[in-house]
Parts: structure tokens; sequence; C-alpha cells
């Protein structure tokens, strides 16, 4: 499966999906490894955005270490 159709995918599952905020994350999809970056609120959000990551078709892995909890992120 082509690594920028999976990006795609995973970014628009993110933004139609409650509680993450799709629009705190950027996605990019090296070999089927989906690796989000950017800001969120919670914990929770993390592992929502995790869970929705893998549920997309062609992803082997994700990777969070480009991603920081902070309570003050924009939602």
């Amino acid at each position: 499966m082509d690594d920028t159709w999976i990006a795609t995918r995973v970014k628009t599952e993110l933004l139609a999906s409650r509680g993450v905020s799709g629009l705190a994350l950027n996605v990019e999809t090296t070999d089927g490894v989906a690796s989000l970056t950017g800001e969120l609120g919670s914990q929770s959000e993390l592992d929502k955005a995790v869970q929705v990551a893998r549920g997309v078709d062609g992803v082997v892995r994700v990777d969070t270490s480009g991603i920081r909890i902070s309570a003050d992120a924009d939602r």
C-alpha cells in the first residue's frame, strides 16, 4: 500500500474521531510506519490517536515519539 495514501487515511480518520484533536497532529508514513507529531492535551488523547492510526489498513506500527502532551494544548 502507498505510504502517501496511508498517511492521508490516518489524518482523515483522526479528523473524524471524537476524543482526539486531529488538527493538532501531523502524520507522515514510511514503509507503513505512521509517525505522529504534534501536541495533545492528555494521555487519553494520545491513546485514542494510536488506536485510530492502528485501525487504518497498511499501518504496521505507530510512532508517537514526536508527540508532546501538554495541558495547555489547543484543542
